[in-house]
């Protein structure tokens, strides 16, 4: 029994000729796959680029910009070096006293108002100036106002403001005894710097640097309590010792009032030296003012004060107008 093979037909060689392309790869896959590798490993060089940038170029600063959104930052006032006779007595020092500093960020719209009317209220400012600082925007802190004594404070701490209305220590300058060569020690302004005298030649030495306490907020930025991140305590100025003497300085003084009322005169001067060092142990004019006053206190007041007010010893010596005859002190 012979067997004869029958060839295919055309419908079965079809069959296999799908087959087999099914089998085959696909170029168009090849050319998908080459054009996306690429693609993705730019993207990944672009990733990787990116995240040095912000971990070591820009990292400093979105460290900065991440701590003032977490915490705030309150300055501590340093104090301002004292003034002292040859003998130690103080004749020019700081005293502690409070300042009120606001968070506008911190103060809800409710409150605004009520937290201006009561503030302008204890502290004698414009309310108009109060809300509008309260209301801002812009400002992330602002000092409404320096030098504010205890009891106003005990009074804003009973009224409960809200997290937004701090208080703070500040500093105000005293003179002890008051007209005692005030001429000559001069004074300062609200602020703590030298406006005359004293006070404003060695300013840079009398002066301290500012510290600075740092503490996390929450989200609306109201101060977590006893938290603490960072404290850079102040350093104070440096003290200023005179070669005068305060109870000779107050003999002149007594002596130069005395001649004035006696002989009715405008003004009067003295200088008293020690004849072995030159040192000037006393000197005054009169008339003079209290320092600790707010007339004297303020430049513009000071300015206004006529000539025979001002110390004429001094002018005269620095400023080279009517210079004493060799000899003659």
């Amino acid at each position: 029994m012979s067997i004869t093979a029958v060839p295919p037909g055309k419908k079965h060689r079809k069959k296999n000729k799908k087959a087999q392309k099914a089998l085959k790869p696909q170029w168009s896959t090849y050319k998908r796959i080459a054009w996306l590798l690429p693609v993705f490993a730019l993207f990944f060089l672009f990733l990787l680029i990116r995240i040095f940038w912000l971990q070591v170029i820009d990292a400093k600063e979105l460290q900065q910009k991440a701590l003032s959104q977490w915490t705030r930052p309150t300055t501590v006032t340093a104090e301002r070096g004292m003034i002292i006779d040859c003998n130690g007595q103080t004749l020019a020092k700081d005293g502690p006293v409070y300042k009120i500093v606001i968070w506008p960020n911190s103060i809800s719209e409710s409150d605004r108002v009520r937290v201006a009317t009561e503030l302008s209220r204890v502290l004698d400012l414009n309310y108009e100036k109060v809300l509008e600082r309260v209301s801002s925007k812009k400002l992330r802190e602002f000092i409404l106002k320096r030098q504010v004594s205890k009891e106003a404070c005990d009074e804003i701490r009973s009224l409960q403001l809200g997290g937004g209305v701090g208080i703070s220590p500040d500093t105000k300058r005293y003179y002890p005894f008051g007209t005692l060569l005030s001429q000559t020690i001069g004074f300062t302004s609200t602020d703590g710097t030298g406006q005359s005298g004293l006070e404003l030649t060695y300013n840079k030495y009398l002066t301290g640097k500012d510290g600075e306490r740092i503490a996390e907020t929450d989200s609306r930025g109201n101060q977590i309590a006893d938290s603490m991140i960072q404290e850079f305590p102040p350093t104070d100025g440096s003290t200023l010792k005179l070669t005068v003497d305060a109870n000779i300085q107050s003999y002149l003084e007594n002596a130069l009032a005395e001649a004035v009322q006696v002989n009715n005169a405008k003004n009067a001067q003295g200088i008293i030296m020690d004849v072995n060092t030159g040192a000037i142990v006393a000197i005054s004019t009169k008339p003079d003012y209290d320092p600790n006053s707010p007339e004297g206190r303020h430049a513009d007041a000071c300015r206004a004060f006529p000539q025979s007010h001002c110390n004429r010893c001094i002018r005269t010596r620095f400023n080279f107008q009517n210079p004493y005859p060799c000899g003659s002190t």
